[in-house]
């Protein structure tokens, strides 16, 4: 699905689910957004950088990254019940967090 997608489901829903490639999205469109209380469920996303980004009361569950910028990135009070970062830039906070399966890899995803 498209970038617009992507902003719209964050908009209308609170359960963020699909495959999203935002390999060719220009620089800066995912940056310094908030994301509270979002559910992301059965969800690929690939490329995009979300530099400076916080994540509030979110859960990942069945959930790829793949090739993504996390840089200054914080995680706050989330839950990773089944999450993988694939070749993604880490530079990233978590604080006050529950953490079931979380694994970062170089691997082709």
């Amino acid at each position: 699905m498209s970038v617009e997608s992507f902003l719209y489901l964050l908009d209308s829903s609170d359960v963020i689910s699909g495959d999203f490639d935002f390999t060719f999205v220009p620089v800066g469109t995912l940056m310094d957004m908030d994301f509270e209380n979002k559910k992301f469920v059965d969800c690929k996303i690939i490329g995009g950088d979300f530099a400076s980004g916080i994540f509030f009361n979110c859960s990942f569950d069945n959930v790829l990254l793949n090739k993504v910028s996390l840089v200054g990135v914080n995680f706050n009070n989330c839950h990773f019940i089944d999450c993988k970062l694939s070749n993604v830039e880490c530079d990233f906070n978590i604080k006050n967090s529950k953490i079931d399966s979380f694994i970062i890899t170089k691997e082709v995803a």
